[in-house]
């Protein structure tokens, strides 16, 4: 549930004003549409799994006879579930899937110290990996302003150092080589620890399915585990799908995408915060994404895609 609140950008309602900022980026990228969206074209079986799924969850609350502690502690009412939720809930776990966004924003921190080449020295691990852009000395001399209060709530710059590149501890044993005479599977799905727990172990059993492991909470399935056949593992490739994009600004409220000048779009979130009036933020978007900096006295505007 504080993950559902975290997605759809609601959790000032329940933690007061250190959330706030979070909340209003968060509610500026719209997931909920977004989550809508994406159940709206599943397949119908998938559909199918995600209502039988939050079905599943209201019925365990309306069980409980009283909600548990946290909920009491907080004064908190638990809202039914739906299919839109889950997905909701995954695309914020993808985003923490994220290796790449780090590495950019480093790098960026860097533009004004290192030339492309010692850049290039540094960041790019083997030969497959294409060089960096020329562009990067026009780059070099572009100011972007501050992060906004949301995006570094929302975890943007890095505030530890970046890490180097790294092997994955994905590995099997034969059962000839165990005392169990069963083989042995270890999983490094590249995930950090977190409050609440990420995992969650289940014991499926369901007509001819019985399948033990670990769940991520929304998702309907056991993501690392093992029936009475065969058992499975899920790992992050470190797929680069987060870019960050440097567009020159034109006049106050503009910037320039491919040649052409556009307007910045406003878009205006309501936070309801525990205890307090509400308030409202505004994050500024473009046709790639949100501004993550803050333009002002700025040549450019560094938007997330």
């Amino acid at each position: 549930d504080v993950r559902r609140r975290y997605a759809f950008g609601q959790l000032s309602e329940w933690l007061g004003e250190r959330t706030v900022h979070l909340d209003s980026f968060v509610q500026g990228l719209d997931l909920r549409a977004i989550a809508k969206q994406t159940v709206e074209v599943a397949p119908p079986e998938v559909r199918a799994m995600l209502e039988a799924y939050a079905k599943g969850i209201n019925a365990g609350a309306d069980s409980l006879g009283k909600l548990p502690i946290e909920y009491r502690l907080l004064k908190a009412e638990f809202e039914p579930w739906t299919a839109e939720d889950c997905a909701a809930i995954v695309l914020i776990q993808s985003w923490q899937l994220s290796e790449n966004s780090h590495l950019e924003l480093g790098a960026l921190a860097l533009k004004d110290t290192l030339d492309a080449d010692t850049l290039d020295r540094l960041f790019r691990n083997g030969e497959h990996i294409p060089p960096l852009d020329d562009y990067w000395d026009e780059l070099s001399t572009a100011s972007f302003g501050d992060y906004t209060a949301g995006f570094k709530a929302f975890g943007g710059p890095p505030d530890k150092p970046i890490d180097p590149p790294q092997g994955s501890n994905n590995w099997v044993i034969s059962p000839k080589l165990s005392s169990t005479n069963g083989p042995i599977m270890a999983s490094d799905p590249h995930l950090v620890q977190s409050v609440p727990s990420l995992w969650y172990l289940a014991h499926i059993e369901a007509g001819d399915l019985n399948v033990i492991g670990v769940t991520l909470p929304s998702a309907p399935a056991v993501v690392i585990g093992h029936n009475e056949h065969i058992s499975w593992s899920l790992t992050n490739v470190m797929t680069d799908y987060v870019d960050f994009v440097a567009l020159e600004r034109s006049g106050t409220n503009g910037y320039i995408l491919a040649g052409e000048t556009k307007q910045f779009e406003k878009k205006t979130s309501t936070i309801n915060i525990r205890g307090l009036e509400p308030v409202q933020h505004d994050t500024l978007w473009t046709e790639v994404g949100p501004v993550v900096t803050q333009p002002e006295n700025a040549s450019h505007v560094l938007v997330m895609r």
